[in-house]
């Protein structure tokens, strides 16, 4: 009888462990739930915050550049007036946005080049003649959809013989940095390359802003021509137009461009048409709740937000 009851008490013991270990896990459970929807419900409201910074950006540049010349001088000015951009506190959760802004026009996209102008873009940038041309054919490897390596460029084989961390994507570059992962891309090399790339916007470039590394990328822009365009925009020239690029050029270099107008015409711009931007939700710590990444493209006097991501 009383091992009986000794065996009752045990089990009974036993049951209030497990029921009490179950409502110790339900509580933790809901807790987390709640956590999770409260960060959630944080988050969504960082976003939005983010999304009206975006907002804000585009009316505040609409704004400036309404009032001012189409010209390279009132492009810069517009865009320093807005290299960050900053907004009272929300009342109720204590967030304030920053503007990141930057000429999409005066950096070459990535995506958009073929491995030649790869080439000269990264040579112009001060990387050996000989490392440029084995990198430039390793970013066009993986951009491309097959995994048929160029001469001198890398698909995944080649990655993992050299075990690196990271294979070919086979598609496009969705963030520069990732440029870092492409075989024979230094830091040294990446460091002196990064600030003339994007993976951004139509691809073309603005002649009045963009600088000698990204000028390179066009074709029938040759050392002569890029050495021309410099002295001229440092004597404050403005092109307005093809035509005028023309008529200020020597004979020899209007010639060579002359020729090859239709390769490169479609190529340029002449002032400010596409803006990338990276707006930051921050909290009253300064950290980063919710991040907005993307393109402003001018119409007329006024900014149209693409290719949005957030983060």
């Amino acid at each position: 009888m009383r091992a009986r009851r000794g065996f009752s008490l045990l089990g009974a013991v036993w049951l209030l462990a497990l029921i009490s270990g179950l409502s110790l896990e339900i509580a933790l459970s809901a807790r987390y739930s709640r956590l999770a929807i409260a960060n959630g419900f944080e988050r969504d409201i960082a976003c939005r915050w983010a999304e009206a910074g975006v907002a804000e950006v585009q009316a505040a540049l609409s704004e400036r550049l309404a009032t001012r010349r189409a010209d390279a001088d009132a492009s810069r000015t517009a865009l320093r007036e807005l290299a960050t951009v900053a907004v009272p506190s929300d009342s109720a959760m204590g967030l304030r946005f920053e503007a990141r802004l930057t000429d999409a026009t005066s950096r070459a996209n990535v995506n958009l080049l073929d491995a030649t102008a790869l080439r000269r873009v990264l040579s112009t940038a001060g990387i050996d003649d000989g490392d440029a041309d084995a990198i430039s054919q390793a970013i066009a490897d993986w951009r491309d959809p097959d995994a048929l390596p160029r001469q001198r460029g890398a698909e995944a084989p080649q990655y993992l013989a050299a075990t690196m961390p990271v294979l070919p994507q086979n598609d496009d570059f969705r963030r520069i940095a990732t440029l870092q992962r492409v075989m024979g891309m230094t830091p040294r090399n990446y460091e002196r390359v990064v600030e003339y790339l994007t993976v951004r916007g139509s691809g073309r470039i603005n002649v009045n802003t963009a600088p000698r590394p990204v000028l390179a990328a066009i074709d029938g822009f040759d050392a002569r021509v890029l050495a021309r365009l410099e002295s001229l925009r440092a004597a404050g020239t403005y092109f307005g137009s093809a035509d005028q690029l023309l008529a200020v050029m020597p004979a020899a270099e209007r010639g060579t461009l002359g020729e090859r107008r239709g390769d490169w015409e479609p190529r340029v711009a002449f002032e400010l048409t596409e803006i990338e931007y990276e707006v930051r939700a921050l909290d009253a710590a300064n950290r980063p709740r919710c991040v907005q990444r993307g393109l402003l493209l001018r119409v007329g006097d006024a900014f149209m937000a693409l290719q949005r991501e957030t983060e």
